[in-house]
């Protein structure tokens, strides 16, 4: 009897009904009580692992996070119980029921899969900084080629001048000389800058890829949705582990949907129709005193009866 209370107060039963219920009723009760502790439970332990692992957070905000999933999956899984049954509600149950249900797949899924996501995001990841850097580094290196070739331009014009080979034609070190030497010294620290920009840049590039040796650092980095997409990319390039994913895919939207499952799988039960019945009954009370009420005759009842009961 103690279990039956816990599972009466799981669901919102009454418990001062439960002594006058039905086996019926009271193996739904059961049923949908023990369905709820899966989904819920799920969810916590997703909140926890997930505030945790994806958002870095610490014990105490994630046991926090936890608790809010649980609340809020409660709190849905009694409205899908507390639903009546109608074309219009039962639709809404299901779409409902189903967004909870892939919600709760994926980040379940993300996860049971975490390594693979994880070695999913540094691959990713040291693909696009490859691609970034090799960019920025070939067009450094085109700059640099250009700049070299001004410099040597420059000196040679330079050496030209002092040779008497070009320029004026004489062997001289003099004013010409002098400025082309300068124009060449300018070209030169342009060239060394821009190397040394290029110098630069590799070292940020091979810091940067130091980085995808530790896969946790990378994860770190990644976003929820970051991490879906890896996920849903590593699935797709590999047979086995899309096999893999979509079994837990199903079980886990299964065990998300098993309330809403329950809820239609179990019809009306003895209590149900009694209950029903005395609603009908009630009603149908309330309109006979209604209609009793506002008839023209009951006044004239009233009347009657007052008269009546003072002339005794």
């Amino acid at each position: 009897m103690n279990s039956l209370v816990y599972f009466a107060a799981v669901i919102g039963e009454p418990r001062e009904r439960l002594h006058r219920l039905h086996t019926s009723t009271i193996a739904r009760i059961k049923a949908f009580a023990l369905a709820m502790h899966l989904p819920v439970a799920l969810w916590g332990l997703q909140g926890y692992f997930i505030a945790r692992k994806l958002f870095q957070q610490s014990p105490e905000i994630a046991i926090g996070v936890a608790l809010g999933c649980i609340a809020f999956v409660y709190l849905i899984e009694r409205l899908v119980l507390a639903t009546p049954k109608c074309w219009l509600v039962n639709g809404f149950r299901i779409s409902m029921g189903m967004i909870v249900a892939v919600l709760g797949a994926s980040l379940a899924d993300l996860v049971i899969f975490e390594r693979e996501v994880n070695e999913q995001l540094t691959y990713q990841y040291r693909a696009d900084i490859d691609q970034d850097f090799g960019k920025r580094i070939a067009a450094q290196e085109v700059i640099v080629a250009s700049l070299r070739n001004e410099w040597d331009k420059a000196q040679a014009a330079a050496t030209c001048e002092a040779n008497g080979t070009c320029g004026s034609g004489r062997v001289s070190v003099g004013p010409i000389y002098k400025e082309l030497a300068r124009q060449a010294e300018i070209r030169r620290n342009d060239m060394l800058q821009a190397t040394e920009a290029l110098r630069q840049e590799k070292a940020r590039w091979a810091l940067e890829a130091r980085h995808t040796e530790h896969p946790d650092v990378v994860a770190a980095r990644a976003g929820l949705l970051a991490r879906i997409e890896a996920l849903h990319h590593y699935v797709r390039h590999h047979e086995a582990a899309f096999a893999a994913w979509m079994l837990f895919f199903l079980l886990v939207s299964c065990v998300e949907g098993l309330v809403l499952v329950m809820k239609f799988a179990f019809g009306e039960t003895v209590d149900d129709r009694i209950e029903r019945a005395r609603e009908a009954l009630s009603d149908h009370r309330l309109r006979d005193y209604v209609g009793a009420a506002t008839s023209p005759l009951y006044e004239a009842h009233l009347q009657i009866g007052q008269a009546f009961g003072a002339g005794r």
